[in-house]
């Protein structure tokens, strides 16, 4: 079960990473803008002229934001998610985005819900809200497993942004002098 979800953490990961790369080395067809996203919104503008390219650029940022911060929320919650079930204590339901439920899954234990608002989320464990004699509650875990758990969602986000920096500046290739 911890493989299957760490492959998923994974594999979404880098999607969108590989979103973000494909986003500034647009392909523009007749050479009528260059790369990146006002290179895109110009061959949008050109198919589509009621957009102006700034309108377009606006929607763009707009998006590129909510996937950015939908993918932080993630990966904050999935460390209280992971940490929670690596410690044993149950988690009644993990789910990305907040209002309605666009699908949902049950698990072995833990349901997993998307919302359509990906703008949140939320990690519901056993005992942590209400009162519950559950053995592998939030409650009935030691102090230091409670300490851990809330501490790893910032954690996982801590490591993430390290990770995505590494990544980053090891594509780039800085040509120093020598002063």
């Amino acid at each position: 079960n911890f493989a299957m979800i760490a492959k998923e953490y994974i594999l979404l990961t880098l999607g969108v990473i590989l979103v973000a790369f494909g986003i500034q080395y647009f392909y523009a067809p007749n050479e009528i803008a260059g790369g990146g996203l006002s290179g895109m919104a110009l061959v949008i503008s050109h198919y589509v002229p009621v957009l102006s390219v700034g309108t377009i650029i606006l929607i763009g940022n707009i998006i590129l934001f909510v996937l950015g911060l939908s993918l932080l929320i993630f990966i904050h919650e999935f460390g209280h998610f992971i940490s929670a079930k690596l410690l044993g204590v149950r988690v009644n339901e993990f789910a990305v985005g907040f209002g309605p439920k666009i699908f949902s899954f049950q698990g072995k234990e833990t349901k997993y819900s998307f919302n359509l608002i990906p703008l949140g989320g939320y990690c519901a464990m056993e005992g942590e809200d209400e009162d519950t004699d559950n053995p592998r509650s939030f409650q009935k875990a030691a102090w230091w497993k409670r300490l851990i758990i809330l501490v790893a969602g910032a954690a996982t986000n801590l490591i993430t942004g390290f990770l995505l920096l590494l990544l980053v500046f090891s594509f780039n290739q800085y040509n120093s002098m020598p002063v």
